[in-house]
């Protein structure tokens, strides 16, 4: 995979964003939504996402990806959108 383009400022606050529950789900499904630059969109449940259960479901791949830290998902090239 190439570079993470992000900025410094959106994978801060992504990273705090998620480590303090401080984010926006969806009203009606509950997904928090997220970005990659080579896979796209894809989302994680808002209340597993409060509890520190990072499971990053790719729209596109139906792939479900398990991080244990919210550092390692914008390590690995997701941000919020």
């Amino acid at each position: 995979m190439t570079e993470n383009p992000w900025s410094e400022a959106l994978q801060q606050s992504t990273q705090e964003m998620l480590e303090s529950g401080n984010f926006m789900a969806h009203p009606v499904t509950n997904e928090v939504c997220f970005k990659h630059h080579e896979l796209g969109l894809g989302y994680m449940d808002g209340t597993d996402a409060v509890h520190e259960k990072y499971d990053l479901h790719i729209r596109a791949s139906g792939k479900v990806i398990s991080f244990p830290k919210a550092e390692d998902v914008v390590k690995a090239g997701w941000v919020l959108d």
